[in-house]
């Protein structure tokens, strides 16, 4: 961070847009890849993994893993990053880009109804709103796709499969975080991801052109390191809850992408429903604890910020895009 960074921080608003705007376009490029879910998700980590992992060899952050209290929940959750990317490609293959990204941001409405079971923390009456809200954004969500409409209905119910695995990962790595550092618990995610994806292109009927190539090294390179980067950068100049506002623009930029690339209009009842998630998503940012400057902070994606204000005031970290 330079000294003219820290004079002006509203350059810290600026990388974290950077960041959402890549993120917007995930199902853009999911959408134009004419692979599995599972395959695609399999490049993107391989392509990824030396990006990321390269430092933390590096800087001998490999040490961190000699604790082994959670090392089994630590290597596990990398096999449910994996699921739950597979889910959130499903549903950008079978929905609408849309419905599959506000399905996602179900996840720290999850959290916030677990946590209390799961991680023993305190049940909050200020999520019975923001319950409610989302609640009803999915179910209008899901009577537009229609039950009798099979593939409409497969994606919605990815989305919600995927906002609700990465629920569960928001909730495993507060649990790791107690332990690892932001930088073991995600190269250990991906190196355990990548070894249990290992099969999925080789599964594959055809092999991917020179263009889709391009588009999935884009996938790893950019939509994963590169974004990580610009929005960790981000997040060292800007209070918390002013970052996870900013992230909205990453679902905004989705349904303006699939409008302009894949003229996909989504209709008023899908934006209704999409709304209503968004709105109980800032409710409870809104009745959040005072956010902080985390100088130096160690974080992973938007997600896990909004769940830091549910129930933890401290940053919790979680990439998972």
């Amino acid at each position: 961070m330079t000294k003219d960074d820290e004079k002006h921080p509203r350059t810290g608003y600026a990388w974290i847009a950077s960041a959402a705007l890549i993120w917007g376009s995930i199902g853009i490029i999911v959408r134009i890849i004419p692979l599995s879910p599972l395959a695609t998700v399999a490049y993107r980590v391989w392509f990824s993994l030396p990006l990321l992992l390269i430092p933390w060899l590096r800087h001998r952050r490999i040490l961190d893993l000699r604790d082994g209290a959670h090392s089994k929940l630590l290597f596990g959750s990398g096999v449910l990053q994996a699921v739950a990317w597979t889910a959130f490609f499903t549903a950008f293959k079978y929905t609408t880009v849309a419905n599959a990204v506000l399905l996602l941001y179900t996840a720290p409405i999850i959290v916030a109804i677990l946590a209390p079971y799961i991680l023993r923390e305190p049940r909050q009456p200020r999520v019975y709103l923001p319950l409610l809200l989302a609640t009803l954004g999915t179910i209008l969500i899901f009577s537009n796709a229609g039950l009798g409409e099979q593939v409409e209905t497969l994606g919605v119910l990815s989305g919600l499969t995927a906002g609700f695995l990465f629920a569960l990962l928001i909730m495993a790595d507060r649990k790791l975080s107690q332990t690892y550092t932001s930088q073991s618990i995600v190269s250990a995610q991906l190196i355990s991801a990548a070894i249990i994806l290992a099969p999925a292109p080789f599964l594959e009927q055809t092999t991917p052109s020179l263009t889709e190539a391009a588009l999935l090294v884009i996938l790893g390179l950019v939509h994963t390191g590169f974004a990580l980067y610009l929005y960790l950068k981000g997040l060292r100049l800007t209070p918390a809850q002013h970052a996870v506002v900013i992230q909205y623009l990453e679902p905004a930029s989705a349904i303006f992408y699939a409008a302009l690339l894949l003229s996909e209009l989504p209709d008023t009842t899908s934006l209704l429903g999409g709304g209503l998630i968004v709105a109980a998503n800032l409710i409870l940012i809104a009745k959040g604890r005072p956010a902080k400057h985390y100088s130096g902070l160690k974080a992973k994606t938007a997600l896990t910020q909004k769940t830091t204000q549910i129930s933890q005031p401290r940053p919790v970290r979680r990439y998972c895009r």
